[in-house]
């Protein structure tokens, strides 16, 4: 079975815990694919099966129903959107739940220009709240499943595959 592709987009303004934690997360469904620097091409989210979107998140009092993005989440999400007509595969962030440290990835809706000249408050991420939020881990467990590693097998049971296989 192939692993699924995830591509992480995240803000510069992203929480670097938020960052990890969810890098982390994704790293048990699949292989992350994430922007590393030099010189920016669409290419490698086009090739992945899910895009991550991980928006700036300070306020836990913040308004649920939108998120601010800046120019870069902005074009990635149009140009995935553009590139895969499937908008279950891409998950927005929209609220972290600080106690449990849980992700909670909201019903988009669309996208709505702030103000095209700036970078950092670029558009905004509308949200149905008509439908409920549900929780990172949840929606990849039953969308994906988790990656088996050799240590997730038994052993013994490892043997009896490579016998079959003979």
């Amino acid at each position: 079975m192939m692993k699924s592709k995830i591509y992480f987009g995240k803000s510069n303004r992203a929480n670097p815990n938020h960052v990890m934690a969810v890098r982390a997360l994704l790293s048990e469904y699949g292989e992350v694919v994430e922007y590393t620097g030099g010189a920016y091409s669409h290419q490698p989210m086009l090739e992945c099966d899910y895009l991550v979107i991980l928006p700036e998140l300070n306020n836990p009092r913040d308004d649920k129903e939108f998120v601010n993005l800046g120019r870069g989440l902005h074009d990635q999400i149009e140009s995935f959107m553009g590139h895969n007509n499937c908008k279950s595969d891409l998950l927005i962030i929209n609220e972290v739940n600080q106690s449990s440290k849980d992700f909670w990835v909201g019903n988009f809706d669309e996208l709505d220009i702030a103000d095209y000249d700036d970078y950092i408050n670029h558009s905004c991420a509308l949200f149905n709240y008509d439908k409920k939020r549900e929780n990172l881990k949840s929606i990849l467990d039953n969308r994906i499943g988790k990656v088996l590693t050799t240590s997730d097998i038994d052993s013994d049971y490892m043997y009896l595959l490579i016998d079959t296989i003979k």
